[in-house]
This record gives structure tokens, sequence and C-alpha cells, in this order.
């Protein structure tokens, strides 16, 4: 049974669109502030510019029901993307998917949220709109929502909170590893500015990584080792490219640096 009522169809579109549209808006929140929470195996931060896009493109398409049939059909897959993604991620035990932002909620949650949207969007069957005179300017103001949302993502990633880099290299690279092992190895940081940096401890996107010690103090110029731990037995059955991202943090939780660890996972 399809459901043609062209106001129910408003309904389901406007509540999808709503919804990308603060998932958007938080992660750009949440960025800003420096308090992230992005799995460094799919995102580690770096995909948040073209994702905010297109939660931004596809929000205000939704909402201003615009070619409503392509819509549908798009929206559908997106969000059966999203609570294949969100289930995984429940599935590993993850507390949160980062969906929005540092607001942390239940993948299996957001799971059943996406499965709702894609029910929805499979019954309602939207009748085509005429061509109006006014399409034109709607799709310009979706293409610049977007641009707008990509352009303040970016400066959110350049804010107060989320410094230029003091330490290098951004990049650690450990080669490839076995599934499920546990390594450990160190690492050299070294201060590129003309001040002192004091780490208070470090924050890591992934749960499988521990560094050691915490409190680093690191002169103008200075190279010091750190010690890592990256426990793959936590989660045994994951296997591809993997990079965490690290956060060097001050005393009062301020960030003062960030560089990544990369590895490639093969299996046993």
């Amino acid at each position: 049974m399809r459901i043609t009522n062209r106001w129910i169809s408003r309904f389901v579109f406007g509540v999808a669109g709503v919804i990308l549209l603060i998932a958007c808006i938080m992660k750009i929140l949440s960025e800003w502030s420096g308090n992230v929470n992005y799995d460094g195996r799919y995102f580690g931060g770096r995909l948040l510019v073209p994702l905010v896009a297109a939660e931004a493109t596809l929000g205000l398409w939704l909402c201003l029901g615009l070619f409503p049939r392509a819509a549908r059909l798009i929206s559908a897959a997106i969000f059966a993307i999203f609570a294949i993604f969100s289930m995984y991620q429940y599935a590993i035990g993850k507390s949160s998917c980062g969906c929005f932002g540092s607001v942390s909620i239940m993948p299996l949650a957001t799971a059943g949220l996406d499965l709702l949207i894609v029910f929805a969007m499979i019954i309602i069957n939207p009748p085509a709109l005429p061509k109006y005179k006014n399409q034109g300017w709607q799709i310009v103001l979706i293409i610049l929502g977007a641009v707008a949302a990509g352009s303040v993502a970016a400066i959110a990633k350049t804010s107060k909170n989320n410094p230029e880099n003091v330490l290098d290299p951004i990049v650690h690279s450990l080669g490839v590893v076995i599934q499920g092992q546990v390594i450990e190895s160190k690492i050299n940081i070294k201060n590129i500015s003309d001040n002192k940096c004091e780490i208070s401890h470090f924050q890591s996107s992934c749960p499988c990584l521990s560094i050691h010690p915490e409190f680093v103090a690191i002169d103008p110029g200075q190279t010091v080792s750190i010690d890592i731990r990256i426990d793959l037995a936590k989660e045994p059955d994951f296997y591809g490219n993997l990079s965490v991202e690290v956060v060097a943090a001050g005393r009062n939780g301020e960030r003062l640096s960030r560089f990544a660890i990369d590895l490639s996972i093969s299996k046993k």
C-alpha cells in the first residue's frame, strides 16, 4: 500500500530534512567547541566538511520539497546507509555513533530512527510537482546552504579550539599489523613552536589507544618520545585501514595540537 497524499509526503520530507539539518549543525558546534566525537576508522574529522555539506544539501532539499520523487529515492538510500552504520556501531559496543556531534545517542536509537525514515520513504508516493518559476531560486538556496555549511565547518576546524599544530609530525604510520594484535611502540613528537608546550593529557578518537606518559612538557625545538599501545583485541574482527586522531590537551582541556596514528590491519 502506497500513500499518495501530498501533505503526508511533505510531513515525512520535513521531519527527515530537519533531522539532517540538526545533525549538520551539531557536528559544526561540536567541532567549534573542540569536543568532537568521531570514530577515527571512518572519519577522524577528515570527512567533516563534505559530510556536513551533504547533510545540508539533502536536508534543505527535503524541507523545500523540490523534485520529490528523486528526493524520496535518494533519502531512502542515504538513511539506509546511516542505519547500517549505526547498527554496526552498536554491534561493536560503541556508546554513540557521533551522528549528532558531541551529543551521545545510542547507536541502536539512531538506527531505529533511520529505519523508520526509510520505511516512511518507501510507503509514500509523492506526486510529481509541476514546474514553478521559483524552482530556480530554490536550487540556488540549496547550493548556497551547502556551501555555507561546508565553509563554516572548515572554519570550525581551524577555530581557537582547533589551533595550528605545534607538534610534528602530524601523521605517524605504524605500517601493517595483524588483526587482533596488541601493538606497543614509541613515537617521537617535536615542538615546532616558539613556546613551551605543556600537555596535560591526550584524547583519542579510538578507545583502543592509550598513551604514556600523559603529562609531557616540551621545550621549543625539543623532541620527546612517548609510548603508545593499541589494543586491537578489543575489536578482533576489524581489519582495514585505521586512522586514530589524537588531541594533545592542556591543563584546562584546551586543544594544543593534534596528530594522527595510521596503520593497516590485515586478516590473520
